[in-house]
């Protein structure tokens, strides 16, 4: 059978609307289109084509429904804000552009698991990384709202006092008994579960205790 066609594209429509949120699959599917690498490839020609599609709609100009829903994928993946994002602070980009960090800190903690300096250099990258990343998709309107400056600082501060003791003294200590050592190669995933757990919820703290910005499915106008 031929492939359902998309829902009507209303203005302030959100991707989620293509999937059926009420199943596992749909969900999945949704966060694979926002999420996969593949949205790497749209550069800054795809974003300015993404906006003018829907400004054209929005202004009443003939634009198909399937166009749209495209041009909303691209800005979900690529530009959230409505400008395009570096590669590797896309939430689509996040995984694979952070493979590097994660593997130098495998190998620290393997090779050099008791290096001070390379554990440190290891941690403040990541979670560098992890806190662009957070920043740039945060939940955010058009008024401003999301984190202030003082919140991603705190946080970002809290996630690297949290890492760097955990870290360092987990490779320590896997190096004073023989039946602790083949562990060593474990030891950033609890300093980085951990910073990256309270730097999430702090960073996101706005949305929990404000909430996100809320639009009228059938006309796109804002709630709250």
């Amino acid at each position: 059978p031929p492939p359902p066609l998309p829902p009507p594209f209303h203005p302030g429509a959100h991707l989620s609307e293509l999937f059926d949120m009420s199943t596992f699959s749909g969900r999945w599917r949704y966060n694979w289109a926002v999420l996969s690498p593949l949205g790497l490839r749209f550069g800054d020609s795809a974003v300015a084509e993404a906006n003018a599609t829907l400004a054209a709609r929005a202004a009443g100009q003939p634009r198909s429904d399937s166009d749209c829903w495209h041009a909303t994928g691209v800005l979900a993946t690529a530009a959230p804000a409505g400008e395009l994002l570096p590669m590797p602070l896309r939430g689509c980009g996040w995984a694979l552009c952070n493979t590097p960090t994660i593997a130098f800190m495998v190998s620290s903690a393997l090779h050099h698991p008791t290096c001070t300096r390379r554990i440190v250099f290891g941690q403040w990258l990541n979670q560098t990384h992890l806190a662009g990343v957070t920043w740039c998709n945060r939940g955010a309107s058009a008024e401003g709202d999301g984190p202030s400056t003082a919140v991603v600082a705190a946080s970002y501060i809290g996630a690297l006092v949290t890492a760097i003791p955990i870290a360092v003294g987990g490779g320590k200590l896997s190096q004073r008994s023989p039946l602790l050592k083949p562990f060593a190669r474990f030891a950033p995933y609890p300093a980085v579960a951990l910073a990256n757990f309270l730097g999430s919820a702090c960073m996101r703290s706005s949305d929990a205790t404000r909430g996100v910005p809320v639009a009228d499915p059938a006309d796109g106008q804002p709630l709250g």
